[in-house]
């Protein structure tokens, strides 16, 4: 093992200090030559410079240039490193640093700090104002270079091969799906509103509880509607009343009775005239009395004439009043009707199965339309059914042939929601039903609904959430854990083991993600050991021991780690 060589070379201290440093760290061996000579190259430096300034940049170059000698002549494991890094570190002690008198620093220090290292240590450099990071390839690798000829290095041995996590890649049946976003929504969803005017007295249900169809849920104050019930019921029966009154009226039987009496009085008035008449042409009666019985006969004429229009109006006004009289009942039932349903609105029922939300009004409030005539009811609570859940989706209209032919027999949907440890899978499939009539003309897609079974309503209306739909199927497609492919600047490459056991990399073509598996359509074959895990510690050409890759797959049911061979798809 090398020794340990710090190095400190100051403005500050003496030229003899930095002679003793180098010259007194070894012993006198086949190599020490070169380290006495360096140090009189040090020592020169001081002795013909009378201004006290040091040019390192010319020490360090000379150096250099005897550390590539001897590692020209004494070829070991720094031979082809040390004299590239001692370059470096040369480039950088290019400043000249001032003494004052008697080799005190006159404002401005150098220190160089060297230690045990293989190829390179850093120059820390120190100003008033700033501190300077320095790569200390030169004289920190001349440092060791010498202590390395006063002490001989043991070989380490060879590290072990570095081992990796592999899995081979195989070949098989990869659904291709697309997964558009979603919005859930309640296929059937009410909200229950007062549509009587009164105070709410109960209520029949807890928020946030499931309701059958038909349960009672709110009671507004029913006494008004009670009272306002009857009163409708007794106008109903006095319009029953008038009506019955009307059907049984005998005025027109009576007009016509006295249509037939006036009409026999004319016809006695027609016979007297006709007498009379026939008197007076044989010259047997006087011509008053045949006046008079033509006067008679007149009246009774005219008498039977009004008979006639006075029974039509009494047959119109019966017809009449049994009409009014049957509109008056109507009319009385209708309000009867209407008071009964008042009287029902005061009691309120779930009308479809499903959950309830919270109570928006509290028991003891006025509730019921607005006042104003806007047609506004109160809301009180919404009943949403969440088993099945529908899901509206918007699909680019590129696949619209392809998803309307799925959906004629069916199109099978997948529901993937965000959980508490990232994308969860809902565990039952749905099915698409409808797909809309238009295509929406600022996004260029169409609306597809599904339903999927929610039981225990762990689905809400309004999350947004993917929906995996299978398109088409690849068949026999290689395919191999997606972590290992990998994008690089140059394309998307897969780091593989070779059959001597080393690291290569193939450039491939990759498709879509299923299920944590990446296609590959182009660039490997089937069979191929693909590196996943151990990518970050290793470089084409090293050899590595492999073992079975620690796979991650997430499903319905969780998070679980398995072996390689979870590559194959149970799906497919």
């Amino acid at each position: 093992m090398m020794s340990s060589l710090a190095l400190r070379v100051s403005i500050g201290i003496r030229r003899q200090d930095v002679r003793n440093a180098v010259v007194n760290r070894c012993s006198a061996t086949d190599t020490a030559g070169y380290e006495r000579e360096d140090a009189q190259r040090v020592d020169a430096a001081f002795l013909s410079n009378p201004s006290r300034r040091v040019d390192f940049h010319q020490i360090v170059t000379t150096m250099v240039s005897n550390t590539e000698t001897r590692a020209r002549e004494q070829p070991g494991p720094l031979s082809s490193i040390v004299p590239f890094r001692a370059r470096i570190g040369a480039r950088y002690c290019r400043r000249r640093c001032e003494l004052g008198p008697e080799g005190v620093p006159s404002g401005r220090r150098c220190a160089l700090w060297l230690g045990r290292t293989r190829a390179m240590k850093r120059w820390e450099l120190m100003t008033s104002g700033m501190a300077r990071w320095i790569v200390g390839g030169g004289i920190a690798v001349l440092a060791e270079l010498a202590l390395s000829g006063c002490q001989p290095t043991a070989a380490k041995a060879p590290p072990p091969p570095l081992t990796v996590g592999v899995v081979e890649s195989r070949r098989m049946n990869v659904p291709i799906e697309v997964a558009p976003n979603g919005t859930t929504r309640a296929l059937e969803s009410v909200t229950v509103r007062a549509r009587v005017r009164g105070f709410l007295t109960e209520r029949h249900f807890e928020e946030g509880a499931l309701v059958k169809k038909g349960q009672l849920l709110l009671v507004i104050d029913e006494e008004p509607y009670k009272v306002a019930l009857q009163s409708a019921k007794a106008r109903q029966a006095e319009a029953e009343a008038a009506l019955k009154k009307a059907e049984e009226s005998k005025e027109p039987q009576v007009a016509a009775s006295q249509l037939e009496l006036d009409r026999a009085q004319m016809l006695l008035a027609q016979i007297q005239e006709r007498r009379s008449r026939a008197l007076v042409a044989r010259n047997a009666g006087p011509a008053e009395d045949l006046d008079k019985a033509e006067a008679d006969r007149k009246r009774w004429d005219s008498q039977v004439e009004a008979d006639r229009a006075h029974l039509a109006q009494v047959k119109a006004d019966y017809a009449v009043d049994i009409a009014s009289g049957q509109a008056q009942v109507s009319a009385a039932k209708a309000a009867v009707r209407d008071a009964e349903l008042n009287l029902g609105y005061c009691r309120m029922y779930a009308p479809i199965e499903g959950r309830i939300g919270e109570a928006r009004v509290k028991v003891g409030n006025l509730v019921g339309p607005d006042q104003s005539g806007g047609g506004a009811f109160t809301e009180l609570a919404t009943i949403q059914q969440l088993d099945p859940m529908g899901v509206d989706v918007r699909i680019s209209s590129r696949d619209l042939d392809r998803i309307t032919a799925l959906n004629e027999h069916g199109l099978p949907v997948r529901l993937v929601r965000p959980g508490p440890d990232g994308p969860q899978e809902h565990p039952f499939e749905g099915q698409g039903y409808f797909i809309d009539n238009y295509v929406d003309e600022t996004t260029s897609t169409f609306l597809l609904k599904a339903r999927i079974p929610n039981p225990g309503g762990k689905l809400l209306p309004g999350e947004y959430v993917k929906v995996r739909m299978v398109m088409e199927r690849l068949e026999n497609a290689v395919v191999v854990p997606a972590p290992s492919v990998v994008e690089s600047d140059t394309g998307t490459v897969v780091h593989i083991v070779d059959n001597e056991g080393k690291v290569a990399i193939r450039r491939v073509v990759a498709g879509q993600t299923h299920d944590g598996l990446r296609v590959i359509t182009k660039g490997l074959d089937p069979g191929t050991q693909v590196i996943v895990d151990g990518l970050q510690m290793i470089r084409p050409g090293l050899p590595v021991k492999t073992e079975p890759a620690a796979l991650t797959r997430r499903d319905s049911e969780g998070t679980h780690v398995t072996t390689a061979d979870a590559v194959t798809d149970p799906k497919s």
